[in-house]
């Protein structure tokens, strides 16, 4: 594949897997805001189903994005390197695990101490995977051959 065609790819799953985490960090906050604890099991439950989805737009993201990187040593690309092993991490260790923890303990109704300590848990690292990725997008936008064309001339 070229690099435009790989281009294309890595913008639109980044910006499909944004949007899902985005969807993901919103429909908690309502829900535990102003739902009652049926809509939280159903929100949890919701969740743990489209994580495969958020999955596989993270790889398709990170493969197209490694790709197109090469061996680049720029300061740009190494600090969105860096920036993807940050939020691997996160949803590796913090998020998956949480989602599947929260949607055991609301399907068992058991929204003690524990499921909030968990969901206190999820929400920042869900706030800074959002943030993290929305700095990724910005910084592959500067990468970009148009914007920095447009930079050059200014």
């Amino acid at each position: 594949m070229n690099r435009q065609g790989l281009a294309v790819i890595h913008r639109w799953s980044a910006r499909a897997a944004t949007a899902m985490i985005g969807v993901f960090f919103m429909s908690t906050v309502v829900v535990e805001i102003a739902g009652d604890y049926e809509s939280v099991r159903m929100v949890k439950h919701a969740i743990v189903w489209a994580v495969p989805a958020l999955v596989v737009l993270l790889a398709v993201t990170g493969i197209t994005g490694q790709k197109m990187a090469g061996r680049s040593q720029a300061d740009k690309i190494v600090a969105k390197k860096r920036t993807t092993g940050v939020m691997a991490a996160l949803g590796l260790l913090v998020l998956v695990p949480a989602a599947f923890a929260l949607d055991a303990m609301a399907q068992e109704g058991s929204f003690g101490t524990w499921f909030w300590v968990v969901q206190g848990a999820e929400l920042v690292a869900g706030a800074t995977n959002f943030t993290l990725a929305l700095l990724q997008m910005r910084r592959g936008a500067d990468l970009s051959p148009a914007r920095r064309a447009a930079g050059s001339r200014r």
